[in-house]
């Protein structure tokens, strides 16, 4: 069987450029922290198409398959499509009735659908964050479209991506019914394409969130001026916040890390200058002063724990990115 590769494919033509992956590498840890030895994007490629080098990582576009698993995987949000919103993709599959999660190579403008559909360059590009996002978003079927997977060179990526997603959803499953439909034939879409000749139905919603998303994007940078949110985390948090009140407990200590300050701590400030979220904070009251942690803006970087000369912080990464 012969695999096509991606970057060269019709489908990843935006406006007569290639769409292609950008590394923005003032987010990198490396580059925030020298000692900082975090790898898990070159680690996570399975086509070696990044590579570290001082003050950060480096991307060979020869090698890059779009895949997105850096993005997925990339704690910082460094890595982003050019073309493509991630983020807001996701944010119009929440307002779908019945959300067709696909890939570019099968849903494309004039394509198997006859619509204007949209979708990502790869489902490789999913987070754990983005499956539970949409896990909560959606109480209703979610369809997951591989039909075209087994012929790509992605395939390995995207394999992986099927095993967090099944993941995830054991996790999740005891306490929000999590499902989903896996599509792998090609005449398991025949209601998916009647839903899509139905779209136009669909852009109400979605304009009406692009609004939400303005306004959030306005009022979430308020909670520390300096600090940046990756959009995965952003994501997570806020369909965390806006679950029941009664599974609210279990999904939190599912899906966020937990941060422990020893009793040995003595508050200096390494840790909150060095964190790049937030999510750990010195605050003064009229007695004393304090460490304040939040993990719903914590992405597990370990920046705060290699920083602090003490090692008075410990970062335990949720159970949703361990498995």
């Amino acid at each position: 069987m012969q695999l096509t590769r991606r970057m060269e494919s019709d489908e990843n033509l935006v406006d007569g450029q290639w769409r292609k992956i950008v590394p923005n590498l003032a987010h990198c840890l490396r580059r925030r922290l020298n000692s900082c030895d975090c790898r898990l994007c070159v680690d996570g490629c399975l086509f070696r198409a990044l590579s570290v080098v001082t003050g950060g990582v480096e991307l060979d576009c020869g090698e890059c398959t779009l895949c997105g698993r850096c993005a997925a995987i990339c704690p910082a949000g460094v890595f982003t499509f050019a073309g493509c919103d991630i983020e807001q993709q996701l944010l119009d599959w929440s307002v779908d009735e019945n959300p067709l999660v696909s890939c570019y190579c099968g849903n494309r403008p004039g394509g198997r659908y006859g619509v204007d559909e949209t979708g990502l360059p790869c489902l490789g590009a999913l987070s754990p964050e983005a499956v539970v996002f949409l896990f909560l978003k959606k109480g209703a079927l979610i369809s997951y479209d591989f039909t075209g997977c087994s012929c790509c060179i992605n395939q390995r990526p995207v394999t992986r991506f099927f095993r967090a997603l099944e993941n995830t959803a054991k996790l999740l499953g005891p306490h929000i019914g999590a499902r989903f439909t896996v599509i792998t034939d090609e005449k398991q879409l025949s209601d998916e394409i009647a839903r899509g000749r139905r779209s136009f139905l669909r852009s109400l919603g979605r304009d009406v969130v692009r609004l939400m998303k303005k306004e959030r994007h306005t009022t979430c940078r308020n909670h520390d001026e300096g600090r940046r949110l990756p959009a995965k985390t952003r994501l997570l948090r806020d369909a965390l916040l806006s679950a029941a009140v009664e599974k609210k407990k279990e999904l939190t200590a599912k899906c966020l890390p937990t941060i422990t300050v020893e009793k040995w701590c003595t508050l200096c400030p390494r840790c909150t200058g060095m964190c790049p979220t937030g999510a750990v904070r010195l605050v003064k009251d009229e007695h004393k002063k304090k460490l304040m942690v939040d993990p719903y803006l914590c992405t597990s970087c370990f920046l705060c724990e290699k920083f602090c000369p003490e090692n008075a912080i410990i970062i335990t990464p949720a159970q949703l990115l361990t498995g």
